[in-house]
């Protein structure tokens, strides 16, 4: 019985050290539910060059891994005043060790038809709580036939939407909260 209880006690201390360990490490993702993480899920609402009006949300979770220099990862989703909301996959870094300065890309993982706007890439900062200043490099995206479709040159439309950076906030926020403003934005 004493030999468990002293086995029980060493895997509980490694544990413990461990968890330590990571949140020293790596303050924006793991702190032991002292205070909050940049990962978790955001919501926001931008205004793009010709194309209006856009809410967007991002669940964002830490990658961290020795193999890659890539350090976050997760899902990106954005609609529009015509209604519709199209998903994207994410992939990013954070640029130090609070990540409090971070970017990311988005991808495109759908195969149905549309066309829509995208993060080309997000640059950010994180006020260590619940809000993110961000500014966005959007793209333009179409699917026809289940294949995306880009055109050199761009339209002149499609060139002022990706040349003209927006800056807006994100705050922290579940998803049912990105759907309402979805609903209300039409």
């Amino acid at each position: 019985m004493r030999a468990t209880l002293r086995l029980f006690a060493f895997f509980a201390l490694l544990f413990a050290s461990l968890a330590l360990l990571e949140s020293a490490c790596y303050p924006w993702a793991h702190t032991l539910g002292l205070r909050p993480t940049l990962t978790g899920m955001w919501v926001g609402e931008l205004t793009t060059n010709g194309r209006g009006k856009h809410v967007a949300f991002v669940d964002l979770h830490d990658r961290i891994s020795e193999d890659t220099t890539t350090d976050l990862n997760g899902v990106a989703k954005m609609c529009d005043s015509r209604g519709e909301t199209h998903s994207f996959g994410l992939t990013g870094q954070t640029l130090n060790w609070r990540g409090t300065r971070f970017e990311f890309t988005t991808y495109i993982t759908e195969s149905r038809d549309g066309e829509g706007v995208r993060f080309g890439r997000i640059d950010g900062e994180w006020d260590r709580g619940d809000a993110w200043h961000v500014t966005a490099k959007l793209s333009l995206w179409r699917i026809r036939d289940g294949g995306t479709l880009s055109t050199s040159p761009p339209p002149p439309a499609q060139a002022a939407l990706e040349g003209t950076p927006a800056a807006f906030t994100m705050t922290r926020a579940p998803e049912a909260q990105f759907r309402t403003a979805c609903q209300q934005l039409r």
